[in-house]
């Protein structure tokens, strides 16, 4: 059946890998773009929804450090087709159920199966690389495509929503998450790497990991990336409907947040060869907390929002060069042992944001909120001023 659908090669294996990451990316942008909303309209409140995330994203770190058992006895082009598969599935489900209970338990399913995808594409598209150089300009580009996912679908969905359904929305996205299974059959992408499978144990890997401060640094660069994202889905979606923002004035704002990424990410690894790392980082992560504390101080409005858009620059530099450095840093006899560890920053990110602000919203409002985000950027542009270049 495969023979039959191959079709002849006209891309190199890295870039159908990025067009297969931007099919993934717009079939799930719909749910993650939509999911505290969606959760919402099942009646849970904000803060049971930041909570229960967080769960969610627990069982989700979890897996992630079973991960390289998996990635070193599979194929890694077949846990590609596997996940893309049934990511698929997962959505015409999480679309099709009315108990916020059984649409958090596929939201997990969802998730899981993400993390499954973000390894094995990680290490397969290093891999797959001509060289350093060609994995920087081939990352770069990566970013700003899947940035345009990022971009588009926000908006797209919420005027789904507005004129249909969740559950069509979810339907769309489960399709054109169905295409990327198509396409990784019908292609011929190589796993060039001879790996080696001794056992791995997962304390060992984390210790590993972490006993490395280029490593460590890197992690809580990523961190914060996501940390940032995780707010802006699923907090600041949830503010905007609070002060009267109409759902499709949501996705129009998410969308314009993601329009800097696409424009402009594709030029990363030019701002790497002359800036290196460590300035960009602290500039960056500075402007961010800035960005959070004036919206904390001021509340939710087209200036404060306008703000947070400006922010998405930064966001250019930092989402496509935690990964350069990643690669740079860390041997690659170590890949499948390391990457999945690196992976659960985006986890532990969202995990401590999740819980942190859905506790203090019980207690508190969502000015604390922007200001608790505004110390933490502000940390980590502090900590990086030790960052290896």
């Amino acid at each position: 059946m495969k023979q039959i659908l191959r079709i002849p090669r006209h891309l190199n294996a890295p870039q159908e890998l990025i067009l297969v990451r931007l099919l993934v990316t717009l079939g799930a942008a719909g749910i993650v773009a939509t999911s505290s909303l969606y959760l919402r309209s099942l009646g849970l409140s904000d803060a049971v929804i930041g909570l229960s995330t967080a769960i969610v994203m627990f069982v989700n770190l979890v897996f992630a450090l079973l991960l390289p058992k998996l990635l070193r006895r599979f194929d890694l082009v077949k846990l590609l087709i596997f996940s893309t598969a049934g990511l698929s599935l997962t959505l015409l489900l999480f679309g099709s159920v009315q108990l916020a209970l059984v649409a958090l338990g596929f939201y997990i399913l969802g998730r899981l199966l993400l993390s499954l995808f973000a390894s094995a594409y990680s290490i397969l598209f290093h891999d797959d690389a001509a060289g350093p150089k060609d994995f920087k300009k081939n990352q770069a580009l990566s970013g700003s495509m899947t940035n345009f996912a990022w971009m588009s679908m926000p908006f797209f969905a919420t005027l789904v929503i507005g004129q249909y359904s969740f559950a069509t929305l979810y339907v769309l996205g489960a399709g054109i998450a169905f295409c990327a299974t198509i396409l990784l059959l019908i292609t011929n992408i190589p796993e060039k790497k001879k790996r080696q499978r001794p056992p791995v144990s997962i304390f060992t890997n984390i210790r590993t990991y972490f006993s490395q401060k280029r490593l460590r640094d890197v992690y809580i660069i990523s961190t914060g990336v996501d940390m940032w994202w995780v707010f802006i889905f699923v907090f600041v979606t949830l503010f905007m409907k609070d002060a009267g923002f109409s759902t499709t004035q949501v996705g129009l704002y998410l969308t314009l947040g993601q329009l800097p990424l696409f424009l402009f990410e594709f030029k990363t690894n030019k701002l790497v060869e002359r800036y290196n790392y460590r300035s960009p980082v602290i500039n960056s992560y500075s402007f961010m907390a800035f960005a959070m504390l004036i919206t904390g101080l001021v509340g939710i409005n087209l200036f404060t929002l306008g703000v947070l858009t400006f922010s998405s620059l930064f966001i250019v530099f930092l989402e496509p060069a935690r990964e350069m450095y990643l690669y740079e840093k860390m041997k690659p006899s170590d890949e499948e042992r390391m990457q999945p560890v690196y992976a659960t920053a985006e986890l532990f990110g969202s995990i401590l944001i999740r819980f942190t602000i859905g506790l203090l919203l019980v207690w508190a409002n969502q000015t604390a909120a922007f200001i608790v985000m505004a110390t933490i950027f502000a940390a980590i542009a502090w900590h990086n001023r030790t960052l290896e270049e």
